[in-house]
């Protein structure tokens, strides 16, 4: 495209330009259209989902290291991607939870919720590391 634009503007300068009419505005405002990034999908507002798992969890330790680590499950996922994956991660915890209260876990031996997701639940597949 960018050759296109140096040959058609190096036409305007060696033809007679009086003689044929010059649509120079169209022109580049096609260029314009062609090098537009393509659209990028509506951000998730992950946060939200991310504070309704945290409260679910039964032991929350070092929420910042937990935060990265969800992103990292969810990233570049559609909003309604995103919200079955967390309702997969939410049956999933109370999954978790009941098996602990069952087997009388203390607190001490229950992972940590990164530690957890990393070991339940798998990256999103746009996720290429940090």
């Amino acid at each position: 495209m960018k050759n296109d634009a140096i040959k058609y503007l190096n036409s305007l300068i060696t033809d007679d330009s009086t003689k044929k009419e010059i649509d120079l505005v169209g022109f580049i405002k096609k260029c314009v259209r062609e090098y537009q990034e393509p659209e990028k999908e509506p951000k998730v507002d992950w946060l939200e989902f991310f504070e309704r798992l945290w409260k679910t969890y039964p032991r929350r330790v070092n929420k910042e290291l937990a935060k990265r680590t969800f992103e990292h499950k969810i990233r570049g996922l559609s909003e309604q991607e995103c919200r079955d994956k967390c309702n997969n991660i939410y049956k999933a915890i109370v999954v978790a939870d009941t098996r602990w209260k069952s087997l009388g876990t203390e607190m001490q031996y229950i992972p940590h919720f990164s530690s957890w997701l990393n070991a339940s639940v798998p990256n999103s597949p746009k996720y290429k590391g940090r």
